[in-house]
């Protein structure tokens, strides 16, 4: 028997998280409005998407060569776990606060629920493939 490989779901996730997170820190760095707190936070956030991102992908990518050991297969489940959970929460929150707490034309609302949408989705389709597989489980 082979080695294991995580799922195409996970690396569907991390690209998409890649995808709209780094397009956020595009727009926060390209507004001259921001500044302070209004330019950092939005680059903090991003970050924190980021970087989780970032070191899942180096061990999904050591996952599927096969040689990663037992015990961080197990890490590796866990940071995607926490990054699905933190995926969900940030993008309910953003969600319902763009679509009620603003004045926000229809197209941004639609634009961001899709985002919203399309995140949480593809996390939740990452841990079923992560929990179906051996890779995750040690």
């Amino acid at each position: 028997m082979g080695p294991v490989r995580p799922s195409w779901w996970r690396v569907a996730f991390l690209a998409w998280t890649g995808f709209v997170w780094i397009g956020r820190v595009r727009n926060a760095l390209g507004d001259d409005t921001l500044d302070g707190a209004d330019r950092w936070g939005p680059l903090l956030l991003a970050c924190s998407f980021l970087l989780p991102a970032a070191v899942l992908a180096v061990l999904t990518v050591t996952d599927w060569r096969g040689g990663a050991p037992a015990g961080r297969r197990s890490a590796s489940s866990r940071l995607l776990l926490a990054l699905v959970v933190w995926t969900t929460v940030v993008w309910i929150v953003r969600a319902a606060d763009i679509a009620f707490g603003g004045d926000r034309e229809p197209a941004f609302v639609a634009v961001h629920v899709v985002l919203a949408v399309v995140s949480i989705t593809l996390g939740l389709l990452a841990l079923r493939g992560d929990w179906r597989s051996p890779v995750g489980r040690s």
